[in-house]
């Protein structure tokens, strides 16, 4: 069998397999070596990497969605406001008042617009890399995405 050391409880933040006897570890190592092993290993890795990038930006979207509804609302408010500055017979001041404030919400809309679009992009991108046979070509393609590593580091 095989022994397990280190982890969280130990102060370690990674778990050591120790073979419990040498004939074991040579297997284990020719395991290792042999590639096949090691591919799915990397291939799993990649998926990982890429759920959890999906998992983030399926939050972030979340949240872009909240803000939307917050912003519409806003937009609700100040057109209403207007509304009833002209029901009671107001001169257009409430809306040459408001009106910057306004064009500031769609402005910022524009912008929450677009993010939304790239965000979208990127998750399409990375589910279907979850489908892709080769890992090489999975982690190639998360780099192309809009919001791959190289697209994180200079942004």
């Amino acid at each position: 069998g095989f022994e397990m050391s280190g982890g969280a409880g130990e102060g370690g933040k990674a778990w050591y397999v120790v073979p419990a006897t040498p004939a074991l570890g040579k297997a284990f190592q020719q395991l290792l070596e042999h590639g096949e092993l090691a591919e799915r290993f990397g291939a799993l890795e990649i998926e990982a990497s890429l759920d959890a990038s999906v998992a983030h930006y399926e939050r972030e979207l979340r949240q872009m969605g909240h803000e939307r509804t917050r912003r519409e609302d806003r937009k609700a408010a100040l057109t209403s406001t207007v509304e009833l500055g002209q029901r009671l017979g107001r001169d257009d001041t409430a809306r040459v008042a408001l009106g910057p404030a306004f064009e500031a919400l769609v402005a910022e809309e524009a912008t929450h617009d677009e993010r939304d679009r790239t965000l979208r992009a990127a998750v399409g991108a990375l589910r279907a890399q979850l489908h892709h046979a080769s890992p090489e070509a999975a982690d190639e393609s998360w780099r192309q995405t809009p919001l791959g590593p190289s697209r994180q580091q200079s942004a």
